[in-house]
């Protein structure tokens, strides 16, 4: 509900007044004397708000404003605050935890959140029959027990440093809307579009391929937030329109600007850059159920054909840098030691020759038995800096005789594709969790339910993740880590490609808002506006 202290009602009032009567709300905090909705540019559609169907961040972020974790997830990572539960104790073979949840958090219907639903949200995250992307972070949790309406344990196979963080993962959903629902209904059901809530905000409106209109939550359990009453998030799919939107106050907030645009910005009136090391690696992927991508000679001479560090500095300036290895540098496992493939396109030239392919009659093109190294390079629309790359990709590959077409495909459709292993070679970035895992993207177990989309195979590399999964003491661990890391790096499954800044541009119409690795709008409820901009 919008409330205003009016002291005279002149003819702009009273336009204002029926423009809200009929349920248009003014967007854009640079041209109003008081704040209406905070409007975030997202370049692409949200595809669904059930939590467990979801497999990208804009679904993500949308859906943390939505609905409540466990508990909130410390910037330090891996470090907890009290969220849904109010505290926490292990047992004494540290192979159980005890949480005691609040008794003042509501659905957005009125029934009290309880512990049945955060055990009724643990059978579906393992339910296979749904099939939830993060499934194997919960492999080592044995069962959830309800003990009454505020007590829930959780039981674990063993001791593993990851247990809260386990627990932790993914939001909490209702047990009472969805609990009879059979499997074969989740796709489909009105939840998806229309959820039951128990976040800082509640859903109010989605115009598809428009945006998504959110209203605070007036039953969240942090009394006097979220400060800023009215959020939406405004699909803006041309990166161009939305650069031009921030500038002129159509837009309060966005990620993903080109590293060019950055020093116009900073000196732009009222505009403000941040940005930090990303939770996010950037790739080159190839699927090894395409016969050009299957031996791992190939895998190693493309990457030696690419000159990762001139692209990326060309790409990104200083807002990146190049990554060597599955595992992100802010990890403690992190094997700074690996020695990447070097530029070396002679090199490359001489692998595909002994791989069968040849350059034919000067024609400047890679051949084997008649047919040409050639193949479509995937992306999608709406990233300025992801598709001059690819053209930069295209570029070096071509000075060695293979023809890479770029194909730039919309969100929803590229999502379904890469989903679904419809493509042959794919650009995109994955954000990962404060969990190290390697798991969800390269064991043969997440072919099927999980991130594995290139159809990486490596019975060593699977034995070597179920293994330090499970061991507690890192010292030990690292050494296992470092040789994964070396396996996965030298079976190439995809070229590493970069790690980014996350650069976050917004107005001066906010006060100076607080980020956070996980997400940029993890602590949005947290935000407020800068009422000296008004």
């Amino acid at each position: 509900m919008l409330f205003f202290k009016v002291f005279r009602i002149q003819r702009k009032e009273i336009l204002e007044l029926v423009f809200l009567f009929f349920g248009i709300i003014v967007i854009g905090c640079q041209k109003q004397r008081t704040p209406r909705a905070l409007v975030i540019g997202i370049p692409a559609d949200a595809r669904t708000l059930n939590p467990l169907l979801s497999t990208n961040s804009i679904d993500q972020d949308i859906q943390e404003q939505l609905f409540l974790r466990l508990l909130q997830e410390k910037p330090e990572l891996n470090r907890f605050a009290p969220e849904l539960a109010k505290r926490w104790e292990s047992g004494a073979n540290r192979r159980k935890i005890t949480f005691t949840l609040r008794s003042d958090v509501y659905w957005s219907d009125g029934v009290p959140v309880t512990a049945e639903d955060v055990a009724f949200t643990f059978r579906q995250e393992t339910n296979p029959a749904l099939g939830w992307i993060l499934q194997s972070q919960k492999e080592m949790i044995d069962s959830v027990i309800v003990v009454n309406d505020t007590i829930v344990t959780f039981y674990y196979s063993k001791y593993y440093p990851y247990q809260l963080t386990d627990a932790n993962e993914g939001f909490i959903i209702p047990a009472h809307v969805l609990r009879n629902l059979p499997a074969e209904a989740w796709k489909t059901t009105l939840f998806n579009k229309t959820p039951v809530t128990n976040g800082p905000y509640r859903l109010k409106k989605w115009m598809r391929q428009q945006a998504i209109e959110l209203e605070a939550n007036p039953n969240y359990f942090r009394k006097g937030f979220p400060k800023i009453k009215h959020v939406l998030f405004k699909v803006v799919s041309d990166a161009s329109v939305r650069l031009s939107q921030i500038k002129n106050g159509e837009i309060d907030i966005l990620e993903g600007v080109s590293v060019r645009q950055i020093g116009h910005l900073k000196r732009k009136l009222g505009v403000h850059v941040a940005s930090f090391p990303d939770m996010a690696f950037g790739f080159l992927g190839w699927n090894e159920r395409d016969p050009l991508f299957r031996s791992r000679k190939i895998r190693q001479a493309l990457a030696m054909a690419i000159n990762r560090k001139a692209i990326i500095k060309n790409i990104f300036g200083d807002y990146a840098i190049p990554l060597n290895s599955p595992v992100l540098p802010q990890f403690w496992a992190y094997c700074d030691t690996l020695r990447p493939f070097p530029y070396a396109p002679e090199k490359a030239s001489e692998i595909f020759a002994r791989e069968g392919w040849r350059e034919v009659n000067g024609s400047g093109r890679l051949e084997k038995n008649g047919k040409p190294f050639r193949f479509e390079l995937m992306t999608n629309f709406g990233n300025p800096a992801r598709r001059d790359l690819a053209i930069l990709i295209q570029a070096e590959l071509k000075k060695i005789g293979i023809d890479a077409h770029i194909q730039l495909y919309d969100w929803s459709i590229f999502l379904d594709r890469f989903r679904k292993g419809d493509y042959q070679a794919v650009l995109s970035a994955w954000r990962v969790s404060s969990k190290l895992d390697l798991r969800s993207f390269w064991h043969s177990e997440s072919i099927k339910n999980g991130f594995n989309r290139f159809f990486y195979r490596n019975p060593e590399v699977d034995s070597l993740i179920d293994r330090v999964a499970k061991m507690p003491d890192r010292n030990q661990a690292k050494k296992l880590w470092w040789k994964l890391q070396s396996l996965i790096y030298l079976d190439q499954p995809v070229t590493f490609l970069y790690v980014p800044d996350r650069v976050i541009v917004y107005r001066n119409c906010l006060k100076k808002p607080i980020f956070h690795p996980l997400s940029t709008y993890y602590y949005l409820y947290k935000w407020n506006w800068n009422r000296d901009a008004f």
